[in-house]
């Protein structure tokens, strides 16, 4: 959008830019309260259970995509947590083995409706692929909290990845 084309709303309507700037303030305020750290979010799914109470019987109904990515290796310290960040972190189900090292592949778990726009529902960070023992006990959680939440999984997706196979056995 140009400058002229702002200026041009601004002097037609006045109460579109304020609409705009109250939707803004809403939505940072939400953001401001979710914390960005890895593994499930309280906050996410306590607004989740708010968004289906109005939602109808056939729009909760969706499935549990989850896959893995390789990431960079890197370690930063995060002023605002007063923490370093990088290091494999799968909240409780992190092996003790693994708890310095730094993590290189980056799982991420998303609720598809059937009808509707997707959420990502979780980000963890591991090192190499996540074993299908612990795969499953993760999956399990974020099953038994999105229906606490209100919605249905019906499928879970992943690709023919060896321990993605390995979780369902």
């Amino acid at each position: 959008m140009s400058k002229h084309t702002f200026k041009v709303i601004i002097y037609s309507d006045y109460s579109i830019i304020v609409t705009i700037l109250k939707i803004f303030v809403v939505f940072f305020r939400y953001i401001r309260n979710i914390d960005g750290s890895f593994g499930f979010q309280r906050e996410v799914f306590e607004m989740l259970k708010e968004k289906t109470k109005h939602m109808e019987v056939w729009e909760r109904h969706g499935c549990l995509l989850v896959d893995e990515c390789k990431v960079s290796k890197t370690k930063k310290f995060d002023k605002n947590l007063m923490e370093f960040v990088g290091f494999i972190d799968l909240v409780h189900h992190t092996p003790q083995k693994m708890e310095n090292s730094l993590g290189d592949h980056a799982l991420v778990i998303m609720f598809q409706p059937f009808a509707g726009h997707g959420l990502a529902l979780a980000c963890f960070l591991s090192g190499g692929d996540i074993s299908g023992e612990i795969l499953s006990k993760i999956m399990l959680e974020c099953i038994i909290l999105c229906e606490n939440a209100g919605l249905y999984i019906d499928v879970n997706t992943s690709d023919g990845a060896i321990w993605n196979r390995k979780m369902w056995t």
